[in-house]
């Protein structure tokens, strides 16, 4: 398999080359253990291809692609490898719901249908299965910060639960919903979504669902600008981030990755980047797994969020809303699926995690038995992306890979040891 120069790449990729790991506190022979193991995965097969950056202080001290992006045709994994983010893209869309709410566009206690009336009568599960089901209206109402906590009670349609086939049934098939062209936008989206009930009250518990793409349609309504737009506009270009959008542009198609999935302990292709939905348009617009992107491109939102809002001068959120979306905030009687939830890229043992705006908050590294800080921030996506935000120690790490599902190795998990055993000075 082939892998690419840290140093070369970073010149081409970002036109400067990366600091030496040792002058931001990192030991370069410990940080260096990537290679073994991260590259060991693509040496033995199980993943086609990977890449992984690591930067403190906003520094990057260390980027490298392994194996191929395609390995029908035989094209290397690089840095400028566009890859599905999908679940993470979760955080840039709590990102944008900020940006709104600094703009003075709504506001976290606010009630859901206050802009998305289609949600204004909702049923809840109470009972029952398949065409057997219960649902009487619900006894709580569902305010923006539930969308972003995932305590709002929505699902999906691959869930284990009771209410999940009727999430198909009514269109919104997990993972591909958006390219359907029976879906007529995000207003459709929210009708056919308000024919499902809920799985639990509004505020009962953390349960992943559609939340995310609710808060699209929330901040398309209350901004003017279709969602899309607003991403674009606000965090995307002032971030730099020239390769990431709601689809594969045609001259970019190239570096398109393509999608592997593990069945029966072995790694088969499971999309095609050159024949893919995603080079062309969605029907709607997704704020939960839309995305994609390079791995440098995302590590510039992460950034931002690790620099308390700003990055290269420019100011996207203020210290204090970056606070906000980073600090846990669920209940201790909220945290049970949460604490489950290792295949989503959150990792840990199942204790010391809470949740913030669209990604996992570690409130104990000891118990969720990682190393690492309090406060870190982070999330991954289905095809197996993950990401890292420490801002006490002022470090950033992404891997990025295509192969669903996720968790299918651990692959969050040994990023963060990789990455802490080789800091050698940490903050104090």
């Amino acid at each position: 398999m082939k892998s690419l120069s840290a140093a070369v790449t970073l010149i081409a990729v970002l036109g400067a080359a990366q600091a030496a790991p040792e002058r931001e506190g990192f030991d370069g022979a410990r940080l260096a253990r990537i290679d073994k193991v991260i590259g060991g995965y693509v040496r033995r097969g199980e993943l086609a291809g990977a890449s992984v950056l690591v930067a403190r202080h906003g520094h990057i001290v260390y980027l490298k692609a392994f194996g191929e992006r395609d390995a029908e045709r035989h094209r290397p994994m690089t840095p400028d490898t566009i890859v599905r983010f999908y679940s993470m893209s979760k955080p840039i869309t709590a990102a944008a719901a900020m940006i709104a709410y600094e703009d003075g566009d709504f506001l976290p206690a606010d009630p859901v249908a206050k802009y998305v009336p289609e949600l204004a009568h909702l049923n809840v599960y109470r009972s029952g299965s398949g065409d057997q089901i219960v649902a009487t209206p619900a006894q709580q109402t569902m305010t923006i910060e539930q969308l972003l906590t995932h305590t709002s009670g929505l699902s999906y349609s691959f869930q284990p639960v009771p209410v999940a086939p009727l999430y198909a049934k009514a269109g919104l098939a997990s993972g591909n919903w958006y390219q359907n062209p029976q879906i007529k936008g995000l207003s459709d989206f929210a009708a056919r979504l308000a024919t499902v009930p809920l799985q639990y009250e509004p505020g009962e518990q953390w349960h992943y669902g559609m939340s995310l793409d609710v808060m699209a349609l929330v901040i398309e309504r209350t901004s003017g600008m279709p969602f899309q737009e607003f991403v674009r506009r606000r965090l995307l270009k002032p971030l730099g981030m020239r390769d990431t959008d709601f689809l594969v542009a045609p001259g970019k198609a190239d570096r398109f990755a393509s999608l592997y999935l593990w069945r029966d302990g072995k790694r088969v292709l499971g999309e095609d980047g050159q024949s893919s939905p995603f080079l062309k348009a969605p029907y709607a617009y997704t704020g939960s797994g839309g995305l994609l992107g390079t791995i440098t491109d995302y590590w510039r939102f992460a950034q931002m969020l690790c620099n308390e809002g700003e990055l290269n001068g420019v100011r996207i959120l203020s210290p204090a809303a970056v606070d906000l979306m980073m600090r846990d905030h669920l209940r201790p009687d909220q945290h049970g699926e949460l604490r489950k939830s290792a295949w989503f890229g959150t990792g840990g043992s199942g204790g010391g995690l809470g949740f913030g705006y669209g990604g996992a908050v570690v409130t104990d590294p000891g118990q969720n038995g990682t190393l690492g800080s309090a406060g870190e921030y982070s999330w991954g996506g289905a095809a197996s992306t993950t990401f890292i935000v420490d801002r006490k120690e002022d470090i950033v790490a992404v891997l990025v890979t295509q192969l669903l599902p996720s968790g299918t190795f651990p692959l969050r998990d040994t990023l963060k040891t990789l990455v802490y055993q080789a800091l050698l000075h940490p903050e104090k």
